[in-house]
């Protein structure tokens, strides 16, 4: 499949549609002209069978098996998956197909039995998508999304982070809190990498120079210089206690 092709579903409601306006074309409408006839043409008396038999066809016969098929296709775009054919699906058709035929064969030869089976099969049908519902809409467990991340630098993230934020308090610049250092840790699970290249990693150890005051002449100004925050990494302003 090239780029400029669209992507195409599977198409799973397929089956369902076809089962779905066959038992409505073929059994409820007719049944439901009989019974316009009755009323207004003067055509010969619908029975209760009859009567049952077409809402049967018309409510369980149609909507409850074209739901299955379509839900399918709706769900997977709810829950951003792809589409794919589940062995739920043909238990489905197969139970509605069964229980549709047992309906008509048993209301043409008054035999309860059938019947019954019918309002089984049905309800079964029910029970398995009922389920295939339950187990897409459940969200996935929590997993690490990266193994690359080590403590260390979960824990070098909050604490730069952290300072930051006593820096920003302290320049009247208000900051952000732990809460936002767990965030900023959470997001690093996304891609390890930018920790090597975030500006808050620089070692303050090692140039003698604070988060929020730079040392002598660095004071208010773009520490770049060696020594310095950032030396050789980029430059990032530093507040002076005049500005504060």
């Amino acid at each position: 499949m090239s780029l400029r092709e669209p992507f195409r579903e599977p198409p799973i409601y397929r089956s369902f549609a076809l089962l779905a306006f066959a038992a409505t074309l073929l059994g409820g409408t007719p049944i439901g002209l009989w019974m316009l006839a009755w009323l207004y043409l003067g055509a010969p008396a619908v029975s209760v069978e009859w009567i049952l038999l077409h809402a049967n066809l018309q409510i369980l016969g149609f909507f409850a098996t074209l739901i299955p098929g379509v839900a399918q296709h709706l769900i997977a775009r709810f829950t951003g998956r792809p589409v794919r054919r589940d062995p739920m699906s043909r238990w489905v058709l197969g139970l509605s197909a069964a229980a549709l035929g047992l309906r008509v064969a048993g209301m043409l030869g008054g035999w309860p039995g059938p019947v019954l089976g019918a309002a089984l099969g049905q309800s079964a049908a029910f029970v398995v998508f009922a389920g295939w519902v339950w187990r897409s809409l459940d969200p996935p467990p929590l997993v690490l999304m990266s193994s690359g991340l080590q403590p260390r630098e979960v824990l070098s993230a909050l604490y730069s982070r952290s300072s930051r934020a006593r820096a920003g308090a302290l320049a009247g610049a208000g900051g952000d809190s732990w809460g936002g250092g767990a965030i900023y840790a959470a997001a690093l699970r996304q891609e390890p990498s930018n920790i090597s290249r975030s500006p808050t990693h620089r070692t303050d150890a090692r140039s003698g120079c604070s988060p929020s005051y730079g040392p002598g002449p660095h004071a208010g100004s773009a520490a770049t210089g060696p020594g310095c925050c950032g030396a050789g990494r980029g430059s990032y302003t530093v507040p002076s206690r005049r500005s504060a």
